[in-house]
């Protein structure tokens, strides 16, 4: 097994856009204005930069870059990864793809400013079946505020980790044609 680390490169938008703010380090900015996903998709935690959702049920949803993972593969799961201020895993999760559900994180480990909150999924939950490359090359995910309607969630940093094994020889992915199976005819004028 092999495993790909993907941090976002894109902002693919924002639930209740009057709720959600960015804190940068940099000058001290407070933005509403994007991108907003440059401030956690750093390799170290920086507590400085952050988007803040308050006043329940905001958040944001981040574009990652393709995988890279080999078209002859087994996608085994995709595990989420959010430092997050505010520990109740209960009032915080993750959107996946589009602001229609979240997801609570499986634990919330941490203390004081921030808290590793983390969801390890083996199936695409929008589907229910296994994970296809397609799905991980075109996932969005972001974090959100709960339901409670006081919350205020400060996102610092947010990464995927995509577990995978290379496939055998002759083997293929959905709706990918595998190499042995193709022939080509070459001529050449005399």
């Amino acid at each position: 097994m092999a495993t790909v680390t993907l941090r976002p490169n894109s902002d693919a938008g924002l639930y209740e856009p009057n709720t959600v703010d960015v804190y940068n380090t940099v000058g001290g900015v407070n933005s509403y204005d994007p991108p907003f996903y440059v401030v956690i998709d750093e390799t170290t935690v920086d507590y400085g930069d952050f988007i803040m959702a308050t006043n329940g049920l905001g958040g944001s949803l981040h574009g990652f870059p393709s995988s890279g993972i080999p078209m002859v593969c087994t996608v085994n799961k995709v595990t989420l990864y959010a430092h997050m201020s505010n520990g109740s895993a209960s009032n915080r999760g993750f959107y996946l793809n589009d602001f229609n559900t979240y997801y609570v994180p499986d634990s919330a480990e941490g203390g004081g400013e921030s808290y590793l909150h983390v969801l390890e999924l083996s199936t695409n939950p929008d589907t229910s079946s296994p994970w296809a490359l397609t799905d991980v090359n075109n996932i969005e995910v972001g974090h959100m505020v709960g339901a409670d309607g006081k919350a205020t969630v400060k996102l610092f940093q947010l990464y995927i980790v995509i577990d995978y094994t290379e496939g055998q020889s002759g083997t293929t992915h959905e709706g990918e044609v595998a190499l042995s199976s193709l022939s080509y005819l070459r001529t050449k004028k005399a």
